[in-house]
Order: structure tokens, then C-alpha cells, then sequence
């Protein structure tokens, strides 16, 4: 309506919508919509920058939003909302968390975003039933999720797993049933496997016949199974 906001207009009304999902907005439509948005159950939002006022108004309504159920947050706006303790913050109840951090870096600042998202998860974890995250949000997040006593759905992005698995040996969760991993590590599917007994659905980005053996003999409970691509070089005539 105006390229930039003024505080003057009341802003757009949508006080029975459900469900917003933007990519890239322009920050001044976070005052317009954010503030009059009284029903909203699922936020999802991408962005590269957001300015401090629209980032303000972002930080009001998940502090003030008792119904938001689902939270999908992307681009470099994960790391300027996370900067905050949300879950010191949110008053909701998430069934749903889903974060895409697309980048990595490993300083003092990330350390602290990261352990925000920890605790959120945490806070959270009555309720969650979904979870989405880059695995190299180090091992406070994946402890968080695994401890989540509720959760279902958990998957895991990028190709780096560069975590050291072996500190998780305790933290076996029997309520998550279906996964969603990228690669091509036997010994990392192993792990997991040990962590998660009752699997029942998996997709996997990369497997090969080491990886499809274990799964034959180790899965048990599985009932679904999706392989985005399949290496067959060492497979013979019959077994393919």
C-alpha cells in the first residue's frame, strides 16, 4: 500500500486467518500484518534481513501469541530472531518446529543462537510432534530433540553430520517413527538406529548395499521406506 510504513495507517485486518507464509517480505508489511494477526496457528516466514523495528514487531507477536502451532523460519532472519531466548519469550505451544539455517558458522554468536534454539525446543517438548533442523547445530539442539518425549517426525539436513555421535548412546527415544536423513555413513545409520528402535518410516537421501543390508536386518518395525538415490555398483544381477 505505502513503500514505507508510517504508523499512522491501522494496517491490513485479518483477524480469522489461520496460516501465513511469506518468502522475502518487504519489512514494512511486518507492521501492517504482524500486528493484527489474532488467530494465526502456522508462521512461516523466510527473509535475508529484517530491520530492528520490523524484527521488534516480529518479537511482539511470538511473545504475545498464545495459538501458533506451527513455526517455519528460514534465511538469515533464523539468526537475528534466535539471538533472543524465545523460549524465555513465547507464551504458544508448537507441535511443529522447522528451521533452515543454510549457513554454518562457528563463533560465539551462532553458539549462543544455537543454545536458544535448544532451549525452545526444550520448553517446547509437551507439545512438539515435529521436528526439522541442520545437523550441525551441535549437540545441545539434537539433545533437546532427542529428550522431546512427544515427537514423531525429526529430520535432519545437509550432507555434513560431522557431529560425534557416540555422546548420544544414551539418549534413545522410542516415540520418533519417522526420520528423514542425508547420507551415506553405514556407521552413522547404525547409530541412529540404536537411538531410535521403532522407526517406522524413513527417508534417506543415499544408500548403497551396506546400508540397505543393516536396514533388512536391524529395522524391524519399518514400514515405509524412501531412498532419493540408490547406489547399486555393488549389487549383482540377482540382488537388483
Amino acid at each position: 500500500k505505502y513503500p514505507y510504513f508510517d504508523g499512522k495507517d491501522k494496517g491490513l485486518q485479518f483477524s480469522k486467518l489461520k496460516s501465513f507464509k511469506s518468502r522475502n517480505i518487504q519489512s514494512f508489511l511486518y507492521h501492517d500484518i504482524l500486528n493484527n494477526l489474532t488467530s494465526l496457528e502456522h508462521l512461516s516466514i523466510a527473509c535475508h534481513d529484517l530491520n530492528m523495528a520490523s524484527l521488534n514487531i516480529l518479537m511482539k507477536f511470538i511473545t504475545f501469541n498464545t495459538k501458533l502451532k506451527v513455526f517455519e523460519i528460514s534465511g538469515c532472519i533464523f539468526r537475528q530472531l534466535f539471538h533472543f531466548d524465545l523460549a524465555e519469550k513465547s507464551s504458544f505451544k508448537l507441535e511443529k518446529l522447522i528451521i533452515d539455517d543454510h549457513t554454518f558458522t562457528d563463533d560465539v554468536y551462532h553458539s549462543k543462537v544455537y543454545n536458544n534454539v535448544a532451549k525452545l525446543i526444550r520448553k517446547q517438548g509437551d507439545s512438539l510432534k515435529e521436528v526439522s533442523i541442520d545437523d550441525y547445530m551441535g549437540h545441545e539442539v539434537l539433545q533437546a530433540v532427542f529428550e522431546a518425549p512427544r515427537l514423531k517426525k525429526f529430520s535432519i539436513r545437509s550432507e555434513m553430520l560431522n557431529l560425534d555421535w557416540d555422546g548420544f548412546e544414551l539418549l534413545k527415544n522410542v516415540s520418533i517413527s519417522h526420520l528423514s536423513i542425508p547420507t551415506n555413513d553405514i556407521r552413522f545409520v547404525k547409530k541412529i538406529f540404536k537411538l531410535l528402535p521403532n522407526l517406522q518410516q524413513l527417508f534417506c537421501s543415499y544408500a548403497d548395499q551396506e546400508i540397505l543390508k543393516f536396514l533388512s536386518e536391524n529395522a524391524k518395525n519399518l514400514r515405509s521406506l524412501s531412498i532419493e538415490f540408490l547406489n547399486i555398483e555393488d549389487f549383482s544381477k540377482h540382488q537388483i
